[in-house]
């Protein structure tokens, strides 16, 4: 009888440490999204700032960390030369 109490508590949905960890979840993800929204502002201002300073785009997503001085998340991050933007994949 005891397991069965035990499970029941387990699947109740109002359990504080389920809500805790769904809490902390979704913070860590409201946090990496916020960092890179970040990110993505920092860069396209460096490209706007590239662009008054020399009358062109940064060539590519290599010349674009050499501006900005480390490297970019290519799994999040995408780079369009033609129009100087860089996006969120």
């Amino acid at each position: 009888m005891v397991p069965a109490i035990a499970l029941s508590l387990y699947a109740c949905k109002d359990n504080p440490a389920d809500k805790y960890g769904t809490t902390m979840i979704n913070s860590y993800h409201q946090s990496q999204t916020t960092a890179d929204q970040a990110t993505l502002d920092s860069l396209n201002k460096s490209i706007q700032a590239y662009q008054a300073s020399n009358g062109k785009n940064p060539e590519s997503m290599e010349e674009l960390e050499k501006i900005v001085g480390s490297p970019v998340d290519r799994n999040k991050f995408q780079y369009n030369p033609e129009t100087g933007t860089v996006a969120l994949k």
